[in-house]
């Protein structure tokens, strides 16, 4: 029987969250942290590696992928997991570690942030035995909700697939109401991750509707390749894995005209689980960058 997300986020040992990220070191503050939860281990954690080099200095703002403890995680529930886990770890900062404990002993993980971030997705009942929980220990929670909205530059979210062979529409709608409740951002790429960067090489004229249906269906081609795939190979050159100079030279410099391309796809939830497109559109306009930015460094 195929486990549901909130059973899914119970288990304990299956993701350790201390253990899945690197943050880069940074001397200021920036202006938004972003931690995205990613299906793959390669191509998407290289893609947003560079990318956060780049748009560090540039716009302020730091990318950090979370890490899988072992391969295998790609399921969407798996994904959204790790990004819940590292919310939870957030908190944990603003709370005291002892105090923590004894709320963890009433209440679970959820259920506190919850309280904390959503309240009024919480029963009545519930929510006000946890903040009863709280005051009774002085522990402010007003307050604690005021300076947790104050670090609303910390942006989370999941990169994810549509791959209609493996992943459900119906998987795929739970795990965007989940983060869609919670404030969470859902990033979803169809069929795949790469007709995201296939974006980035080529002209409109070559988003034909034939073309479009074809990449939907993302058929294997040979044993090494789908049809996108080999698409991105014989113009890329690259395997899964993307090097800073190849993401320099193929990438960075042609996001705009990406992000541009998406007119002529399909860039919304509804619109992805049917058709080829992304929404990471929305992605670069959460942190202040549209299709038409001219900067003189991306032309």
């Amino acid at each position: 029987m195929a486990t549901g997300i909130d059973e899914l986020l119970k288990q304990k040992g299956r993701l350790r969250a201390q253990d899945l990220f690197e943050r880069e070191e940074s001397k200021e503050q920036p202006k938004h942290r972003i931690f995205l939860s990613v299906e793959g281990n390669k191509t998407e954690v290289h893609y947003f590696k560079w990318l956060s080099a780049e748009l560090a200095t540039r716009y302020s703002v730091i990318i950090t992928t979370l890490k899988h403890t072992k391969d295998g995680q790609n399921d969407p529930k798996h994904v959204l997991a790790l990004l819940k886990e590292y919310s939870l770890r957030l908190d944990e900062r603003y709370i005291d570690g002892e105090l923590l404990q004894k709320a963890r002993s009433r209440f679970n993980d959820e259920q506190i942030f919850d309280c904390l971030h959503n309240p009024a997705i919480l029963d009545t009942s519930t929510l006000n035995e946890i903040e009863v929980f709280f005051k009774e220990h002085l522990y402010d929670v007003e307050e604690a909700r005021r300076v947790l909205d104050l670090s609303s530059g910390d942006l989370l979210g999941m990169v994810i697939d549509r791959d209609r062979g493996t992943h459900s529409v119906k998987t795929l709608k739970e795990c965007h109401d989940y983060c869609k409740k919670r404030g969470w951002h859902f990033y979803l790429n169809t069929p795949c991750f790469e007709f995201w960067l296939y974006l980035h090489l080529v002209e409109p004229k070559a988003l034909t509707p034939e073309f479009l249906r074809e990449a939907f269906l993302n058929k294997d081609i040979t044993t090494h390749h789908t049809f996108i795939s080999k698409q991105l190979s014989e113009l890329a050159h690259h395997k899964k894995g993307i090097t800073q100079p190849v993401f320099a030279r193929h990438y960075f410099n042609n996001y705009p005209r990406a992000l541009s391309n998406l007119k002529y796809c399909a860039h919304t939830i509804e619109e992805l689980y049917d058709k080829a497109g992304s929404n990471l559109n929305e992605f670069f306009e959460s942190i202040g960058i549209k299709a038409d930015d001219q900067d003189d460094n991306t032309r």
